[in-house]
C-alpha cells in the first residue's frame, strides 16, 4: 500500500494529551484497507479515532424526492452511522477510543470543520475518484482539504489504485508465465 503525504505541519500534541486521527470514509471498495492502516497507526500512536462519513444528498435531492427508492437524509445518515459502528468493531481494538460522525454537506468543508472541532492531529483521506470532467471542473478536493486543514493530511492509496510498488517490479517472472 502506498500513502501520499500531502502536507505536514508541526503541531505536536502537548504531552499528556491523546492524539486524534480523523479517518474519512466514502465506503468505497478500499475502505477496509484504509481502516486496517488507520487501526495500526492508532494502536502504534495510542491515538483516539474519529470515523467520518459525509452524506451529500443535496445534488439530486429535488429530482429523487418523488422516487419510491428515495430515502430521507435522516435515514441515510442513520444507516451510515450503523455501518461505521460495524466497521469500528471490525477493525479497531476495544482499547482504541472511537467516535462516529456522519454529516450532511460538502465533503471538503465538513471534513475541515470536523477536524477543527475534534482538534485532529492527522486526517486520513481515501483516494480521490479517478479523473473525470466533473472532478476537473469542481477542483481537487484533496488539495482543498490539505490547504485548509488544521493538521497533517495523508491520502491513502491501496495497491489496487493503479500503481505498483517497486518490490513487485523486481520479483522474478515465473517460468510458466503467459509471456512464454
Amino acid at each position: 500500500m502506498k500513502m501520499e503525504t500531502v502536507k505536514a505541519r508541526n503541531n505536536e500534541a502537548p504531552s499528556g494529551v491523546q492524539k486524534r486521527i480523523l479517518v474519512c470514509l466514502d465506503f468505497a471498495t478500499n475502505s477496509n484497507q484504509l481502516l486496517a492502516y488507520a487501526a495500526k497507526l492508532a494502536q502504534a500512536e495510542q491515538a483516539a479515532v474519529c470515523l467520518l462519513h459525509i452524506v451529500d444528498c443535496g445534488t439530486f435531492k429535488s429530482d429523487l424526492q418523488d422516487s419510491p427508492a428515495f430515502h430521507t437524509e435522516t435515514h441515510i445518515i442513520n444507516r451510515a452511522k450503523r455501518y461505521l459502528r460495524f466497521l469500528a468493531r471490525r477493525h479497531f481494538s476495544r482499547q482504541t477510543p472511537i467516535r462516529i460522525v456522519v454529516r450532511s454537506g460538502k465533503t471538503t468543508r465538513e471534513t475541515v470543520k470536523v477536524a477543527t472541532e475534534i482538534c485532529a492531529d492527522l486526517i486520513i483521506l481515501p483516494p480521490p475518484p479517478r479523473s473525470s470532467l466533473l472532478a476537473w471542473l469542481a477542483g481537487d478536493p484533496v488539495r482543498w482539504i490539505e490547504s485548509h486543514a488544521p493538521c497533517s493530511v495523508i491520502v491513502f492509496r491501496p495497491h489496487s489504485y493503479g500503481q505498483c510498488e517497486c518490490s513487485d517490479m523486481f520479483k522474478p517472472i515465473p517460468a510458466q508465465s503467459a509471456l512464454t
